[in-house]
């Protein structure tokens, strides 16, 4: 076997294990939205307050322990629904590394692409107008790379939801850089 056969090889390999995943990643969450799963039954009441983590568990917890000691803490804490924008092929390891911080009730989950924001199954207008049935006021956003607006993927969402004039506030005690 030469270079190129064990390559498209190994790429085949992938590309089933990938898509193999892909049909029960999700088993543990029940699709509420197009795009949008959660753990189950979700009481949504309109304006009530909602948080967007994005991508949180990118980086590894040696190179950013003070990140991961304020988000583990904010989690179980916040009195509100708690979307997660994760890639695809993470998004159910995220899940039950919320569930196991004790985070079940009114936890949403959106999948992206990979190492990219995009939400996946949904467009940006979709995703915002999700996010519109919660707090009038700001929507927080924490847990992903952020250098500014539209600079890492907390700033690409950042700049996606107030272009389509929904404000929103940084968490910047929760975010890596």
């Amino acid at each position: 076997m030469d270079r190129k056969d064990f390559l498209r090889l190994s790429l085949g390999g992938l590309v089933a294990l990938t898509f193999g995943c892909t049909r029960s990643k999700y088993e543990r969450l029940k699709q509420i939205n197009e795009g949008i799963y959660a753990f189950g039954e979700l009481n949504l009441a309109e304006g009530q307050n909602a948080a967007l983590l994005v991508h949180p568990y990118f980086v590894k917890l040696d190179e950013e322990p003070k990140y991961f000691q304020n988000l583990e803490e904010f989690i179980p804490e916040y009195d509100g629904t708690l979307i997660t924008l994760e890639s695809y092929i993470k998004l159910e390891r995220t899940a039950s590394r919320i569930a196991s911080l004790g985070r079940v009730r009114n936890a949403v989950f959106v999948p992206s692409e990979i190492f990219n924001p995009t939400p996946q199954g949904i467009t940006w207008d979709e995703l915002t107008n999700f996010l519109r049935r919660f707090d009038k006021s700001l929507l927080k956003l924490l847990g992903g790379f952020y250098r500014g607006e539209n600079k890492g993927c907390l700033g690409v969402v950042e700049y996606e939801l107030n272009s389509r004039n929904l404000e929103t506030e940084v968490l910047h005690e929760i975010i890596f850089s």
